[in-house]
């Protein structure tokens, strides 16, 4: 999970890492690329009804999620904005004959006419505004009754990084909060949790508090769904 580490150490500086390293310079130099699905994924999933459809991975990193969710039967678009991370992606989904399209680009001016099952935004990290472009996005890239999934890490003002905001590491509350203020999503859960992250294909690991947020696409008429 390196590279969730250095996406929350640079914050919103995009590929551009706090020691002028950038994330596309680590894909490229990496040998054990980071392959297996976060747990907060694989538990959120496994509480959906979604068996078949198509997946959109916004930030996909080397691929671990997108990887996970084509072994379970659905089409996935993975976006990255590192080349090297895409190429992987690509690369390794045609060795494993996973039905994946790695794609570089910025979710921002991404556009298509297909209509996904499910949305899943992991570990990056933006502020309010940006996350209110992108959750307006997400409407319409969503089916009706397409599910969205936010990970992310919950930080404040004595653990952000150097050059980010807390306002970039909400809490669950925050980011359900934003989802409900655009009336078409259901907020299914919610969760902040202190957990022990694995540090990739390195040794150790890491404690974080992370935010868990699920939402349907529908009308918040729609009696609530709770897991």
């Amino acid at each position: 999970m390196e590279h969730i580490q250095k996406r929350v150490a640079n914050g919103k500086k995009g590929l551009k890492m706090a020691n002028d390293y950038s994330l596309e310079e680590y894909y490229k130099s990496n040998q054990t690329p980071w392959t297996d699905p976060d747990d907060a994924l694989v538990e959120a999933f496994n509480n959906l009804e979604i068996r078949t459809g198509k997946a959109i991975d916004i930030g996909a990193g080397e691929g671990g999620n997108s990887f996970w969710l084509a072994k379970k039967g659905l089409d996935v678009i993975s976006i990255d904005l590192a080349p090297s991370a895409v190429n992987f992606i690509n690369s390794e989904a045609a060795k494993r004959n996973y039905n994946i399209h790695a794609k570089v680009g910025n979710i921002f001016n991404y556009e298509s006419n297909e209509k996904f099952d499910l949305a899943l935004l992991s570990y990056v990290h933006l502020p309010k505004n940006e996350r209110q472009i992108l959750f307006n996005k997400l409407i319409k890239l969503l089916k009706d009754d397409g599910v969205f999934i936010y990970l992310g890490f919950l930080k404040d003002e004595n653990s952000v990084p150097q050059g980010s905001s807390p306002e970039e590491f909400p809490s669950s509350m925050q980011v359900a909060e934003e989802l409900n203020g655009l009336t078409v999503f259901q907020i299914l859960e919610q969760l902040d949790v202190r957990r022990i992250i694995p540090i990739g294909h390195q040794h150790g690991s890491f404690e974080g508090i992370t935010t868990k947020v699920i939402a349907k696409k529908g009308s918040m008429s729609c009696e609530r769904e709770t897991f």
